[in-house]
């Protein structure tokens, strides 16, 4: 055998020509092998499916709301991430996929059923358009029922759903009703918040006005568009005291309580009659303001303390504008009877029925004089059911009032409160420079009055709030009881005829009496001017902020005995109501806060007033030390008591904040 060309292997021969082929198809192979490795191990990544996220959970839930996060993907390259969602124990998920804004792990659902489950899903989306798989689904995240829908049970159903329409369960306050005026108040809910806002809802008969109403107190309370249900404030046909009678002759005043977060203030909304039109309208729409700026200047129970917007309802296009500027202009006239010409900055122009197109009503607003700067536009045509088969129309409207009153309440949480006057303002044609000096005076010498009086209103309240500590047993077993009181009263004393006074209108007090000088021109020559400006006056007024009255100003105390029902109806409480201690200490509160308000509003109406009248520039902060200035030296009837609330109010002058407790502690009543 040729050993040349072949050898043997485990008893077989192999050529070596064979050999060598067999080495090279290894080499081959091998080569193969290599690349392919490096191959696959450099793109093995990238057809790899992407990380997906972590599973989503819930780090916020509210009625109508849920707040989700996730662990994030830790990878640059992602942009953002989808999610979907399902109702708990549906088997099909949405089809609708939401994107978050950015790559951040979280998003907020809204406008979600309340007391309702759900599940999400999340995926994260890459910048090269690729997506992950979803993450695993979410646990049951169930959202809140809102305050409204467990006191359903305690309302009244009056319509049959869906969705249902509920009365408000009311409380009706009997010591604020007054029938010859007919004028009421009624009080829906509880709480713990301290600021009040007034609104005055006043328009023609074809405005709106009731269903605008309603849509306010729904909003406020947080009804939403998904809900099944509705609420209605107003009681029309139960206050009427004859078949003949019209239940909208009658003047009420809702309080309502807020239920949600959204709202810092309690809302007093103010439902007056419509304005009647045509020629036998004048005399109902007289006897109407009268009754109106009753209600609105009284003090007490039977009133009420300020108002601060007036809110002008009108449908946004009517249908017809004939005599309709007729009746806008009474509207108007009618307010500024109440207010004054000071009333234009808090009237707020509500249109109705509009449709998201500029409303036609305004130039005419404007033409009559209705301050047109700022408005607001609702459609609440679907409020109430039944609806169309147009779901989406019903939603559009339901949204764009839901805008409209979001904005109506978070201008209204900064306005500032006017209150009526105490006499109507006189009205000629041309007004003279001499007419308009004599009504700010006027304005002056009642805000000045106005001050002193709620000073003491408000060390009144000081007073209460001591009496029911002391009383605190009796008031949880609701067993009456009698506590004597001290009250302040400022008064104007007759005088007698052909007597004559030199009163500051800027100070409010007498400074000479009697005087010999009758005719306010020639005060300049009272004996107690000197060069032109008064001695009396610790401001040193000028000469011509004085004149001549029918009275003269005088302060006393007079010791009252009350009862536990007194301060049960002073702070709007029923007679028979058993009132907690907390609740009774709470609205107690609120009355301190309210009158503080008012008073810094007072304040600085009358230093806009008085240095118009003087030609002097004064600050609201150098008017109050002078204004404390003046009682150390008077020493007046009450005078500590009002020295230590202008001490409080200089050190922090400003009322019109969010949170009324940090203000009170900044102004030192800390144990409030």
């Amino acid at each position: 055998m040729d050993h040349v060309h072949g050898f043997q292997i485990n008893g077989f021969q192999l050529d070596i020509q064979f050999a060598d082929k067999l080495q090279f198809i290894n080499i081959y192979l091998q080569k193969v092998y290599n690349f392919l490795r490096i191959y696959i191990i450099t793109l093995l990544p990238s057809l790899q499916r992407p990380v997906r996220p972590g599973q989503p959970r819930s780090t916020d839930i509210g009625t109508d709301y849920i707040c989700l996060e996730w662990d994030k993907v830790e990878k640059d390259e992602v942009s953002h991430y989808e999610i979907r969602m399902k109702v708990a124990g549906d088997h099909i998920w949405s089809s609708t996929i939401v994107s978050t804004k950015d790559r951040q792990p979280f998003h907020r659902f809204n406008e979600l059923l309340q007391n309702t489950g759900y599940e999400f899903m999340v995926r994260a989306v890459y910048s090269d358009g690729c997506d992950s798989d979803f993450s695993c689904k979410s646990a049951e995240i169930t959202t809140g029922c809102s305050k409204v829908c467990g006191i359903l049970k305690y309302c009244k159903k009056i319509i049959d759903g869906p969705p249902s329409v509920y009365r408000l369960p009311l409380v009706e306050m009997q010591s604020s009703k007054d029938d010859d005026q007919k004028t009421r108040k009624c009080r829906y809910g509880n709480s713990t918040c301290l600021r009040e806002k007034t609104v005055l809802m006043v328009g023609p008969r074809t405005g709106g006005k009731t269903t605008l109403i309603n849509g306010l107190v729904n909003h406020s309370l947080g009804v939403k568009w998904e809900h099944e249900y509705r609420l209605k404030i107003t009681d029309e046909p139960e206050i009427t005291t004859s078949r003949q009678e019209s239940p909208t002759e009658w003047i009420t005043s809702y309080k309502v309580h807020p239920v949600t977060t959204d709202t810092d203030f309690i809302l007093n909304i103010i439902d007056a009659p419509s304005f009647h039109e045509g020629p036998e309208s004048y005399e109902r729409n007289q006897n109407f303001l009268q009754r109106l700026k009753f209600f609105l200047s009284t003090r007490g129970p039977k009133g009420m303390n300020g108002t601060d917007a007036v809110c002008f309802v009108s449908q946004a296009n009517p249908v017809t504008f004939s005599g309709i500027d007729k009746a806008f202009s009474d509207i108007l006239d009618g307010i500024v009877s109440i207010f004054g010409d000071n009333m234009h900055g808090n009237i707020i122009p509500m249109l109705t029925f509009a449709d998201g197109k500029e409303p036609s009503v305004l130039k005419i607003l404007s033409t009559v004089g209705v301050p047109t700067q700022r408005f607001f536009v609702f459609n609440s045509s679907t409020l109430f059911p039944p609806y169309t088969e147009d779901a989406l129309l019903g939603k559009t409207s339901w949204k764009l009032s839901s805008r409209g009153f979001e904005g109506f309440l978070n201008h209204l949480s900064d306005m500032k409160p006017c209150r009526a006057l105490k006499t109507t303002p006189k009205t000629t044609t041309q007004p003279t420079e001499q007419d308009w000096q004599q009504e700010k005076m006027t304005h002056l010498q009642g805000n000045r009055l106005e001050i002193n009086v709620q000073l003491m209103d408000l060390a009144t309240v000081q007073t209460d709030r001591d009496t029911v500590k002391k009383f605190a047993i009796d008031i949880q077993l609701n067993n009456s009881f009698t506590y004597d009181e001290e009250v302040y009263r400022q008064e104007k004393i007759p005088l007698e005829p052909g007597t004559h006074v030199t009163n500051c209108i800027v100070c409010h007090t007498t400074c000479h009496y009697p005087c010999g000088i009758p005719d306010n021109d020639g005060k300049k020559n009272c004996a107690a001017m000197d060069d032109g400006y008064c001695t009396k006056c610790h401001q040193e007024c000028v000469w011509h902020v004085h004149r001549n009255d029918t009275f003269r100003i005088e302060g006393k105390f007079e010791t009252v005995t009350r009862t536990y029902a007194d301060i049960k109806t002073k702070y709007e409480f029923n007679v028979e109501e058993n009132v907690s201690t907390d609740a009774m200490l709470q609205a107690i509160k609120r009355a301190f806060v309210s009158l503080m308000e008012e008073v810094i509003s007072l304040i600085s109406k009358t230093v806009e007033t008085s240095n118009s009248l003087q030609k002097i520039q004064q600050s609201e902060k150098d008017y109050i030390k002078l204004m404390i200035n003046t009682e150390e030296q008077e020493k007046k009837p009450g005078y500590k008591q009002r020295f230590e609330l202008l001490r409080a109010i200089l050190n922090h002058s400003d009322v019109y904040v969010s949170d009324p407790n940090t203000w009170l502690q900044e102004m030192g009543y800390s144990d409030w």
